[in-house]
């Protein structure tokens, strides 16, 4: 599922506690931060890419 949260959310915990409410034990296998701020992972670059010229169009 995607979640948008606020500073200071633990999802792992929220995940457990969900599990919890439906009568269940959870964990998570797996979590990805997609964003933070104005910082999107759509943006990001592979590892292909960090060397000077593959950052260069980037820097102020």
């Amino acid at each position: 599922f995607y979640l948008r949260c606020s500073r200071g959310t633990y999802v792992r915990q929220l995940a457990e506690d969900i599990a919890r409410d439906l009568g269940s034990v959870g964990h998570l296998t797996q979590i990805e931060r997609l964003s933070v701020g104005e910082f999107n992972i759509k943006d990001a670059l592979s590892l292909e890419n960090i060397d000077e010229s593959g950052i260069q169009p980037y820097i102020c």
